[in-house]
């Protein structure tokens, strides 16, 4: 039932949906209202030609995605134990220098069982942590400071320095360098991992990165 909702969310109507489960629209329209019947809540406001999703139905849709997800994984957990050594390790990381041990240490790995798949999801420190929280995740990539209590972590021996891009007649352009305090005033994208780090000389960021699990 979880499947067939969520079939609906991605193709964002109940005919594509039929038509990518291979099944008629009347049985999956069924299916669909006795699964709102059952939770007693309205998934879709449906319109003339789309359908969007009611608070409930947004509810669902994350958990059920999560569901799916731990259903999939724990079938092929047992599918695969009398088999040599494979399976999936799920890795949750953002934009970092890190990654680099990551793909280092999954190549070492593959070498030895070339049947195990590595599968990595980007994400700021919430996101990963949410997901090592849920089972979800095997491992997380996460920039310190971080709550490490709740997990076996170890730091790995990089960091990475963030810049700053900026036009050639910006008058940040002549500078040697850049300080926290000149960008004050300046409306910036940032990564939702930066952090700056007020105590080093130069204002500028230098997060290191622990590995958890």
């Amino acid at each position: 039932m979880l499947r067939y909702f969520l079939a609906i969310v991605e193709e964002g109507s109940i005919t594509g949906a039929a038509e990518y489960l291979s099944i008629s629209q009347p049985s999956l329209s069924r299916q669909i209202k006795d699964l709102e019947d059952h939770l007693g809540h309205k998934l879709f406001d449906r319109g003339s030609r789309t359908i969007t999703l009611t608070p409930a139905g947004e509810l669902l849709r994350d958990r059920a995605r999560e569901i799916v997800l731990m259903a999939d994984r724990a079938e092929a957990e047992l599918t695969s134990m009398d088999k040599p050594i494979n399976g999936n390790v799920y890795i949750g990381a953002g934009e970092t220098e890190a990654v680099r041990f990551l793909a280092r240490a999954a190549e070492c790995m593959l070498q030895q069982y070339p049947q195990v798949k590595f599968h990595i999801f980007s994400g700021n420190g919430q996101a990963v942590t949410d997901q090592l929280e849920s089972g979800l995740l095997d491992f997380g990539l996460l920039f310190e400071p971080s709550d490490n209590t709740k997990y076996s972590y170890i730091s790995l021996p990089t960091a990475d320095r963030w810049g700053l891009l900026i036009r050639k007649d910006s008058t940040l352009a002549s500078h040697d360098g850049i300080r926290q305090q000149d960008l004050g005033q300046i409306p910036l994208l940032l990564s939702r991992q930066v952090r700056f780090d007020s105590n080093s000389a130069d204002g500028v960021p230098f997060p290191s990165t622990s590995c958890m699990l």
